[in-house]
């Protein structure tokens, strides 16, 4: 948070403490940027085959190249179902990796080969049996505290996620089992990735990018009290209430605008109240939950009767405000 004083008055004289007579712009920055985008993928990931077919169990191997851009960790590999169809070995290493695929029984299987976050699909088919058909819906986009859903239908058998790529991102779960599921989304940081839902009884392959966002809505900050409410302002002394922001996080940086209370020196602009940071000097950054001041303007400082309010804002948008009232 940091904090940037300004003089108050023209006929305040310079040896007046500015933090008695308040004023300044208060920003909360829990991340380095306003409400950043998801980052994108780590690289590429691609395969020389997407797909293999076997006459039998007693077709000779065949071999698929996986090519990346991504420097490191090597590429990891999920087989689904594939136990009884084929044996999958890989050699290589850097930039492109081949996998050796032995045939061993009639049958349909995938694996799902994942580097970061970034992932690709082999199917094999052996025996002449139907291929896996796979269809690549669109992305679903959900935020962080939010939650999203997507769908798998299939004839027959039952659904195997992969969610590989999709760790530190999202994870998934679902209350039914069978051909057809609703797997849900569970956000858990800013990334993107594609979830690989796979029925090999069902030949279905379902591929589904996932882009999670930081979050940027109201509900995501709360202020307590939401209002405060003062006598007339006393020449005895300022009045002061404390105020607790939370529940900050997704949002991004968040400045405090507090013009409606307080606008400087300019001619007519209200003077009912200005707003402080407790427990941090100026030019300090703090992580929210944070609680902050409300001081009252005196009369000695040209207090005013009337009511104001006090916006946290991020990216030009106003995503909580404290209301203040000032009566007799």
């Amino acid at each position: 948070m940091t904090i940037r004083l300004r003089s108050l008055l023209a006929v305040v004289g310079a040896s007046l403490c500015l933090a008695a007579c308040g004023g300044g712009t208060t920003t909360v920055a829990p991340r380095p940027n306003p409400n950043p985008g998801p980052p994108g993928p780590a690289g590429s990931l691609s395969l020389s085959s997407s797909q293999l077919n076997f006459a039998s169990a007693a077709s000779p191997a065949q071999t698929v190249t996986a090519s990346t851009t991504i420097a490191s960790p090597l590429p990891t590999f999920n087989s689904v179902n594939c136990g009884s169809v084929a044996t999958i070995t890989s050699t290589g290493t850097g930039g492109a990796i081949a996998y050796t695929v032995t045939p061993n029984g009639n049958g349909v299987c995938a694996v799902v080969i994942t580097i970061k976050n970034v992932s690709a699909t082999l199917t094999i088919t052996v025996g002449g049996a139907s291929g896996l058909v796979t269809v690549d819906n669109s992305a679903v986009t959900v935020s962080v505290g939010g939650a999203g859903s997507f769908s798998a239908s299939a004839g027959s058998g039952t659904w195997t996620i992969d969610g590989n790529s999709c760790a530190g991102i999202a994870t998934f779960s679902t209350t039914s089992t069978g051909d057809s599921v609703t797997y849900n989304i569970t956000p858990v940081a800013a990334g993107t990735c594609t979830a690989t839902a796979i029925d090999t009884a069902g030949h279905a392959l379902v591929l589904q990018p996932i882009v999670v966002t930081s979050g940027n809505s109201a509900s995501t900050l709360q202020l307590t009290p939401p209002a405060l409410a003062f006598s007339v302002a006393s020449s005895a002394g300022p009045k002061t209430f404390t105020m607790t922001i939370s529940g900050t996080a997704g949002l991004g940086a968040l400045s405090v605008d507090e013009s409606s209370c307080w606008n400087g020196a300019s001619s007519g602009s209200p003077r009912i109240a200005y707003v402080e940071l407790n427990g941090a000097a100026p030019g300090a950054t703090v992580t929210p939950p944070a609680t902050f001041t409300v001081t009252l303007f005196t009369t000695a400082q040209g207090g005013q009767l009337g009511s104001c309010a006090i916006n946290f804002v991020s990216g030009g948008v106003v995503y909580g405000s404290e209301a203040i009232s000032v009566g007799p």
